[in-house]
């Protein structure tokens, strides 16, 4: 997200960006961020701008070892495969939107919508094929772990 100004044809007093950084691997999360704060430093020092940086270091990397091999993400990919859905991957890792659950030591998955376009845009378009699947894929594992 970037922001700033308060109007069009004018250099802002004071601007902004924001980074969400996702990853499964702690390293990787880490590799990022260092790179993010050198290369803002770098730019500030060579335009001659003050920098204030604010990171999230609570946001960490989590995984629940053998949960890809656990009853719960076994059930999902089987209930993909009997839904017949083309194209996609359970990652052995997780998915990042099921960090808040991971973080709490929760098995969690991510389930839903699995068609569309311009995924996490403001012009994101959803077939409406796809949240019948998604619908299906809930309840479906909703029956199975009863």
């Amino acid at each position: 997200m970037i922001g700033g100004g308060k109007v069009r044809n004018a250099v802002s007093e004071e601007s902004y960006f924001t980074v969400d950084l996702r990853s499964a691997n702690q390293e990787e999360l880490e590799k990022a961020q260092t790179e993010i704060r050198k290369i803002c430093r770098d730019v500030a020092a060579e335009v001659g701008v003050e920098l204030e940086m604010n990171l999230n270091e609570r946001s960490k990397a989590y995984q629940i070892l053998g949960a890809g091999d656990s009853f719960l993400v076994r059930t999902v990919f089987d209930i993909l495969k009997f839904l017949e859905v083309k194209e996609i991957e359970v990652d052995p890792l997780g998915s990042t939107e099921a960090n808040v659950g991971i973080e709490k030591g929760i098995l969690s998955v991510n389930l839903g919508r699995t068609y569309g376009r311009y995924k996490h845009t403001l012009s994101e378009e959803a077939e409406i094929d796809g949240l019948f699947l998604a619908m299906k894929q809930i309840l479906l594992l909703i029956y199975c772990l009863k």
